[in-house]
């Protein structure tokens, strides 16, 4: 290598760069280069850089020997599609890409849209990358590219299963390799699986397009991680966006798994079968649109902003941490059937009505022309509880001791002792207890004036019209 004329680089016959250019910044635009020159232009921010082979084109490297493929256009440097592109192929690049992919070295894919179809990539450690508005387009059915080599890395490659919808059916991208990465990509218009990571380690950050699957139905997904019955850790999304509330992410039997900062539909943390050391993971600082389902324990969602969808954390399930940074748009549900979790429920603060459902130990009491007013609140397992009875002139008041319905079943090694109070119409208020029922149904009840049993028709006093009482009580549930 050698400095010409208006300190431009030179290369000499077998000086051969290995990456001469930076790939974030430059645009090969091939139709400047032409047979015959000997300089490498340096790039400017007023021109872009453009490859002038040495005389003659660059020759066959040690790599590309081994690997055994035909060069058809040397005028391109190694790794390069064009350089293994038949011509005879026409607009078909399918076996010049798995020609490139084939030797083990970086692959570069030009400013161009490149149709291909089921491309095959092997190798350890390669690297892929895309200059410009590098596109590789599906031109038949079946998986665009399949990835088992470890440490691979996809940079700045968008994948296409049509021009604006999918053409052909298949999944875009499947890497089975373990440290998989996808760096500033996208994968649009695919039927199946935009993405599918099966190995330790799987990262996808940034993006150069969306992550879109075309399956609209309950399985679909944009984003797969992770693969049932084999425990995959440390998977890393980061700052990516999918299509609509249809598609978005899917991990299975994953470990340690951040999903930060991203935009995607429905999330569904999934259990395959549960091989020691999985756990949900950590959702940071997302928007997310679709339903979201965790049905593995000790999940982490913090600061995420929820569309109007529903938010379950599966039964057999524990240990989640949900608190009140999350922002849940109006209509959105949330279930917790978890246990051993702190689930914030914002959609239940300050207060939220229920029916609270009146019985007693003999004859069910009936409210008639009365009327019961019933709020709780939640914050993760703890639940506030307001009950109000006033009696009514067609109010009849059953026989044995009361019970009143709570919003959820409280745990029954830890009975909790709330307030309780009474408006004797025309004659005074008497004060007492509440008390939650450790029997396993969702029950409380009271006791007043220091009474030994429960307030029933005839405690504290002969109830009649007017007659209120009212119970407060914090308790935990299981």
């Amino acid at each position: 290598m050698a400095r010409g004329d208006n300190n431009q680089v030179v290369y000499v016959d077998g000086d051969i760069p290995q990456l001469p250019l930076q790939l974030g910044q430059l645009l090969v635009d091939s139709s400047q280069v032409s047979p015959g020159t000997t300089n490498l232009q340096q790039c400017t921010s007023q021109s872009p850089l453009v490859y002038e082979p040495v005389q003659g084109g660059y020759p066959i490297n040690p790599a590309e020997t081994a690997a055994g493929v035909v060069i058809y256009n040397d005028l391109y440097p190694p790794g390069w599609l064009e350089r293994y592109h038949d011509p005879a192929d026409g607009s078909d690049y399918t076996n010049a890409a798995n020609a490139a992919l084939s030797v083990n070295q970086p692959v570069y894919i030009g400013d161009n849209t490149y149709d291909c179809n089921n491309l095959v990539q092997t190798h350890d450690l390669q690297r892929i990358y895309g200059v410009g508005k590098a596109r590789l387009r599906k031109n038949a059915n079946g998986t665009l590219i399949a990835s088992s080599g470890d440490d691979v890395e996809f940079n700045g490659v968008a994948l296409r299963g049509g021009d604006s919808g999918p053409d052909f059916t298949g999944d875009g991208i499947v890497m089975t390799g373990i440290n998989g990465r996808l760096i500033n990509c996208g994968s649009r218009y695919m039927t199946g699986r935009a993405v599918k990571m099966t190995g330790n380690h799987a990262q996808i950050i940034g993006t150069c397009d969306i992550y879109q699957t075309s399956d609209a139905t309950a399985a679909g997904y944009d984003i797969e991680i992770g693969q049932a019955g084999v425990l995959t850790l440390y998977h890393t999304i980061i700052d990516i966006y999918t299509s609509s509330a249809n598609g978005g992410i899917l991990t299975t039997d994953t470990g340690s798994t951040k999903i930060i900062g991203s935009l995607f539909g429905k999330l569904t943390v999934a259990n395959g079968t549960g091989p020691a050391g999985v756990n949900g993971g950590n959702h940071i600082g997302n928007r997310i649109l679709g339903a979201v389902t965790v049905g593995v324990s000790n999940s982490v969602f913090a600061g995420n902003t929820f569309g109007a969808v529903a938010i379950t954390f599966s039964g057999g399930t524990g240990g989640h941490t949900f608190d009140s940074s999350n922002f849940l748009q109006s209509g959105a549900t949330l279930t917790d059937s978890s246990t051993l979790s702190v689930v914030e429920n914002r959609t239940l603060v300050p207060y939220q009505t229920y029916t609270s459902t009146w019985t007693a130990a003999s004859v069910n009491p009936a409210i008639g022309d009365g009327a019961i007013t019933s709020y709780y609140s939640a914050k993760g397992r703890e639940i506030t509880v307001f009950i109000q009875m006033v009696a009514g002139a067609s109010t009849t008041f059953g026989t044995g001791a009361w019970f009143f319905s709570l919003p959820a079943i409280p745990n029954t090694s830890l009975p909790c002792i709330g307030s309780a109070q009474v408006f004797d119409s025309g004659t005074n208020f008497r004060t007492g207890i509440s008390k939650t029922l450790t029997d396993g149904t969702a029950r409380i009840q009271a006791i007043i004036d220091a009474d030994t049993a429960a307030v029933d028709s005839g405690r504290p006093m002969a109830w009649a019209s007017g007659d209120v009482l009212i119970i407060s009580c914090t308790y935990f549930t299981n």
